[in-house]
């Protein structure tokens, strides 16, 4: 089976969130996880990558100490080639439908499975 990633319609989103996600700052997060709770469905990942009628939900947590992130070097051996050797100053990644199963709140169980992920990698979170 192909994975299953959550996507809301760009239509919507856009209607409601404007075209520039830096806006995203100033929205209630618990409006925005209302919304994303509402309209949203699965649709497999191969199609929601090129499809642009759809905009991709993922989870991703950005760690800071004091006035330091925590930032991690993408390896090559990781599937998003054009991700290779780049910085992050976060982890995550989608919201697949084992997740519903497991919280009623999937963003914030996503951040909490994908730091548990790194964590079993040794990352030392």
């Amino acid at each position: 089976m192909n994975e299953q990633v959550l996507v809301v319609d760009a239509q919507q989103y856009k209607i409601k969130y404007g075209i520039n996600d830096c806006k995203l700052i100033e929205v209630n997060y618990n409006n925005y996880i209302n919304f994303i709770t509402n309209n949203s469905l699965f649709l497999d990942r191969g199609l929601a990558e090129i499809n642009p009628k759809y905009k991709q939900i993922v989870s991703y947590c950005v760690i800071r100490y004091k006035d330091f992130l925590f930032t991690t070097k993408r390896l090559k051996k990781q599937t998003e080639s054009r991700l290779h050797d780049k910085l992050s100053i976060g982890l995550g990644g989608h919201i697949n439908n084992y997740d519903t199963k497991q919280s009623d709140n999937i963003i914030n169980y996503g951040c909490n499975r994908e730091l548990n992920e790194e964590q079993s990698k040794g990352l030392g979170l």
